[in-house]
């Protein structure tokens, strides 16, 4: 039987873009389960290299006066989520959008992100191939149609942090 790691962080970004080299990390989110404080919180805004065009503040709601307010540097913010996630194994909801800026961060800091990662969308695919809808809330349906209740009111990570762990459970299952 496969089970999930001990621990694990959940991490969400929101960027100015979809290209990590041209385009900057603005905000980062991560839970990390698991250990002896079961579940810690982090969040940071990430100062960005210019101001944030209009389509990024309404898509992220993320506006220009609040990272000029309360934003840190993209090294501080490096430093401090490097620390916060250690080598656990990162769960993240499209690993392919979300890891390169991730890599991005750390080289920011002089670090390398060597970490393991859990992709809940990769996972879902190899759970339900064929589905033309694999968006987290296609995902939330078809976990419920599996009898697996997940409340999509609850915050993003902690969604799917419950996604991730009822897929390791349903592909252990299919093996």
């Amino acid at each position: 039987m496969v089970s999930p790691p001990s621990e694990f962080v959940v991490v969400d970004v929101e960027t100015t873009g979809f290209r990590p080299r041209y385009d900057d990390v603005i905000s980062i989110d991560a839970i990390r389960v698991g250990g002896q404080d079961n579940t810690q919180r982090f969040h940071s805004f990430i100062r960005p290299r210019k101001p944030l065009r209009p389509e990024v503040e309404r898509v992220t709601e993320i506006t220009n006066d609040t990272l000029q307010r309360i934003a840190r540097t993209p090294t501080e913010v490096a430093t401090a989520f490097l620390s916060f996630i250690g080598p656990r194994r990162l769960v993240t909801y499209n690993a392919e959008f979300v890891v390169p800026f991730l890599t991005a961060v750390a080289r920011k800091a002089g670090n390398k992100l060597t970490n393991p990662v859990s992709c809940t969308l990769e996972m879902a695919k190899c759970a339900w191939p064929g589905r033309t809808k694999y968006s987290l809330h296609a995902v939330i349906s078809h976990l419920s149609g599996d009898g697996i209740v997940v409340d999509p009111s609850i915050d993003e990570l902690d969604v799917t942090k419950v996604v991730y762990l009822a897929l390791v459970r349903k592909l252990d299952r299919l093996q």
